[in-house]
């Protein structure tokens, strides 16, 4: 079982940008952020920056982010202010009832008809994602990002179910959000902490930086 899906630095820095509703554009590699007027006494962040992923294109006036950058932190930061957490939803996941029809029915060939699922609600199933910076690994000096998911019952995700659940490619959920009482947040938000930690403490020690989405 698995605590740490892959992510990227680039899927997450653009994943929470997007989430905290920042203006972004990508030209020739090179990102250029702007916090919209509406949004800047919600967020601790520079009103405009540019950065890149790229080495080839990084120089003095565009930085080069990795998951060591101070731009990581700020982000988990603002993601996380007041205590609040993230709602995403997977970016390929189903909203509807008619978008699964087609995967139920594939193995059939329908002639002069139609197939339409009746009957079939979709239930929204929480998830809890709790990111953390962690020192390299295997010799390297450059820290990573990992992911630990934990399901409504508390039980960590494993990664290929987190993989096929499409919970490392996340948007955000707009304006409907899930239904979740506060207690039942703080008790994934528990039960997440406690898995990562013990993981974190058995590898790594007490450093990282932490968000939730």
């Amino acid at each position: 079982m698995s605590a740490k899906p892959a992510v990227t630095t680039e899927a997450f820095v653009n994943w929470a940008i997007a989430q905290l509703e920042l203006d972004s554009r990508c030209e020739g590699g090179v990102y250029h952020v702007e916090v919209p007027d509406a949004r800047r006494d919600k967020v601790d962040l520079p009103g405009n920056w540019a950065f890149t992923f790229d080495p080839l294109m990084a120089d003095d006036s565009t930085p080069l982010v990795t998951a060591a950058s101070p731009l990581v932190g700020q982000l988990a930061g603002a993601l996380c202010a007041d205590g609040q957490v993230a709602h995403a939803r997977p970016r390929s996941g189903p909203v509807q009832v008619h978008e699964i029809t087609e995967r139920l029915f594939r193995a059939y060939t329908i002639e002069g008809g139609r197939v339409d699922l009746a009957g079939c609600n979709l239930e929204e199933r929480p998830f809890l994602r709790l990111t953390i910076r962690v020192p390299g690994t295997d010799g390297s000096d450059s820290p990573a990002l990992w992911h630990t998911l934990v399901d409504v019952e508390g039980n960590v995700v494993p990664e290929p179910l987190a993989v096929g659940l499409g919970l490392t490619e996340l948007k955000p959920c707009g304006e409907v959000t899930p239904r979740l009482r506060a207690a039942a947040i703080d008790r994934l938000r528990q039960a997440a902490r406690t898995e990562f930690a013990r993981r974190r403490q058995q590898a790594f020690g007490d450093s990282g930086v932490e968000s939730e989405g």
